[in-house]
């Protein structure tokens, strides 16, 4: 039932920047109907994952453009 969504990404090399969002909670398995979505939204096909977020890490994010 914990689940851990992480997305990571190099903005660039020279000079190096990168940015990440960390997301740590409690999964729970829906229908995309339960979530209040039509099934066909976004090519889903109506599994989800729902993160019930108790932890959340970011950096890079607010860091402006050199």
């Amino acid at each position: 039932g914990r689940v851990a969504f992480v997305v990571d990404d190099v903005v660039s090399i020279q000079p190096l920047r990168v940015r990440c969002v960390e997301i740590r909670g409690r999964g729970e398995a829906v229908q995309a109907d339960e979530a209040g979505l039509p099934s066909t939204a976004a090519g889903i096909d109506g599994a989800l994952i729902r993160i019930h977020p108790e932890r959340i890490i970011s950096f890079g994010i607010d860091s402006p453009a050199p």
